[in-house]
């Protein structure tokens, strides 16, 4: 019976055994080399990818009966290599062997078939906590099981992490924004130096309205996991918010640095250097955005208003009007434009969008 969490309760007589049985297999492969070489062949490329997901190596996964699945193909076909050179009974034993996997497959099948399939037989099986946790991942957020899944594991586990970011999610999917914010806390507090915990707790303070909490999580996340683009992606983002721009900047560098057209990182680039008072670099890096990404109209209107602080009005204005022909509803842009067009002396094309913005009120 297959299921997550297989028994690790090996003794050393086991040990003993296995070991005996590695070292003899490589003794016959040595005395076969010559005169069984397609025997030898399955024997050690049937080791061989063990080893890929074997417990010798510090690979520090949990090892689960599965996995030698792959590497059966070797051992079966040696198996049959080795009764097809008996007699006629060799060939029976095959036949009857065939019959057997085939009725066996066929019947395991349906286990196999989904990722729910396979969950559900493994917590019916009696499967541990991230059985729970996976069958509720392969549920829709509209199934009452899932939460009742999740609970389920909390109350085998109250201090499983995994359970409480999986509930947490579920509570932030379904609009339970409060709910979720405390399960996400709930797992910070059981293990403070997991990233991803205080990356979602992050998230959960920022839909929350709580700018400063969301930077503080973001920027430890992110401190703890160095190497992951989103959380100093997001680090960045919500410093912003925070109005902490100036250290907002060096998470952006760095994401900038390794992933150059990661997610919008120019635009963001750009925005902090526009809050810092910084024009020139704003703008140039909000062209270089635009030229990716032409039909943004936020960044159009970043622009125009970077050209507007310069006095660089001409520009202003067509970036202002690039704003309203990919987004005709955005409003601001008309109140901005009459500015410009005042100030390079067109007072009847500024009458014209102040009577815009006026009317789109």
């Amino acid at each position: 019976e297959m299921r997550m969490g297989a028994d690790d309760g090996v003794v050393n007589w086991q040990r003993w055994i296995g070991g005996i049985c590695i070292l003899g297999s490589w003794m016959l492969a040595w005395r076969w080399w010559r005169s069984r070489p397609l025997l030898v062949f399955c024997l050690l490329s049937y080791q061989a990818m063990l080893v890929l997901t074997s417990s010798v190596l510090p690979l520090h996964t949990q090892i689960v009966p599965y996995r030698v699945y792959p590497s059966s193909f070797f051992l079966y076909l040696g198996l049959a290599v080795l009764l097809g050179q008996q007699s006629r009974r060799g060939n029976l034993i095959l036949a009857a062997a065939a019959l057997y996997f085939a009725v066996a497959s066929i019947s395991i099948n349906p286990v196999w078939r989904s990722e729910e399939s396979l969950w559900r037989h493994s917590v019916a099986k009696g499967g541990d906590i991230q059985a729970h946790v996976n069958l509720a991942a392969a549920l829709p957020d509209t199934s009452k099981e899932k939460e009742q899944l999740l609970h389920t594991a909390i109350a085998m586990n109250p201090n499983s992490v995994d359970a409480h970011l999986a509930l947490g999610a579920l509570f932030g999917d379904t609009g339970r924004l409060k709910k979720s914010f405390d399960e996400f806390q709930t797992a910070v507090s059981l293990q403070p130096a997991v990233a991803q915990s205080h990356f979602y707790l992050a998230r959960a303070a920022n839909r929350l309205d709580k700018p400063r909490q969301a930077a503080t999580e973001a920027r430890q996340a992110a401190t703890l996991d160095p190497a992951n683009l989103e959380y100093a992606y997001f680090a960045g983002v919500f410093l912003g918010q925070a109005d902490q721009y100036r250290q907002a900047l060096p998470y952006f560098q760095s994401v900038m640095a390794r992933h150059p057209g990661y997610r919008n990182i120019l635009f963001q680039m750009a925005h902090a250097h526009q809050k810092l008072g910084d024009i020139p670099k704003s703008i140039g890096m909000y062209q270089a955005h635009l030229r990716d990404h032409p039909q943004h109209d936020q960044a159009w209107f970043n622009l125009g208003w970077a050209c507007k602080s310069g006095k660089q009005w001409e520009l202003a204005i067509k970036a202002f009007q690039t704003c309203l022909t990919r987004n005709t509803k955005f409003r601001e842009a008309h109140k901005h434009l009459a500015e410009c067009y005042d100030k390079i002396g067109d007072g009847q094309s500024a009458r014209q969008h102040r009577e815009l913005y006026r009317k789109k009120q």
